[in-house]
């Protein structure tokens, strides 16, 4: 497909399972045209949940036989997302998988304050012979309008450009450390690892240092 552009990254050790340039990415492909990105991480875990804060949609796609993928859920993932996508529908478990997920989100309460929150829906599909798939662009699509009615949209992309300058800042302290003061976090290190400091006053004492080279 000649509208289709795909372009890999590498984490390289950057958490959360995404890379660390990311945000930019996203950035020039929206400035270049392209009305829908998608974003696929390297997997995510209890705590690789970076995605949440750069998508505007996130779909979380399970299979069954996986082990212990309900209980991965169970652990923090199934927090962040918006959408649920059984994968290999036609494979034995998947009902079941589907039926677990839907008891987990049943055991979220939502008082009076949440009669519009967004219930993320279950969709069983199949990535090989793509039945379902209309229904996963479906839930995808009403999401995005949930988002958009609600106003939750401008608020994530407001967080989202928030997020980008904060890493951007990071990005120019990390230079800026390495080339004014290139051995100063291993000093640190020694005195953190052999208990004469600790990193909150080294992280202070490199901070002023910094500041007063200015």
């Amino acid at each position: 497909d000649d509208g289709v552009f795909i372009r890999s990254l590498a984490t390289r050790g950057h958490m959360g399972g995404l890379s660390a340039s990311t945000l930019d990415v996203l950035t020039v492909l929206g400035a270049a045209g392209f009305p829908n990105l998608l974003l696929e991480t390297v997997g995510v875990g209890q705590d690789e949940v970076e995605v949440n804060r750069v998508a505007d949609t996130v779909v979380l796609v399970v299979a069954p036989g996986a082990g212990d993928s309900v209980q991965t859920l169970k652990a923090g993932v199934m927090e962040i997302a918006h959408v649920f996508v059984v994968n290999k529908m036609d494979q034995p478990g998947a009902d079941q998988v589907a039926r677990e997920i839907e008891q987990m989100l049943g055991f979220k309460e939502h008082g009076p304050a949440d009669a519009d929150a967004w219930v993320p829906p279950v969709v069983l599909a199949s990535a090989v012979d793509g039945r379902n798939i209309d229904q996963v662009v479906d839930a995808i699509d009403r999401h995005a309008a949930h988002l958009h009615t609600t106003g939750l949209q401008t608020r994530r992309r407001r967080d989202r450009a928030r997020l980008a300058v904060h890493e951007a800042l990071r990005a120019r302290l990390d230079a800026d450390l390495a080339a004014r003061l290139p051995d100063a976090l291993d000093q640190a290190a020694e005195k953190v690892a052999g208990g004469a400091s600790d990193p909150r006053s080294e992280a202070d004492a490199i901070l002023a240092t910094l500041l007063a080279s200015k």
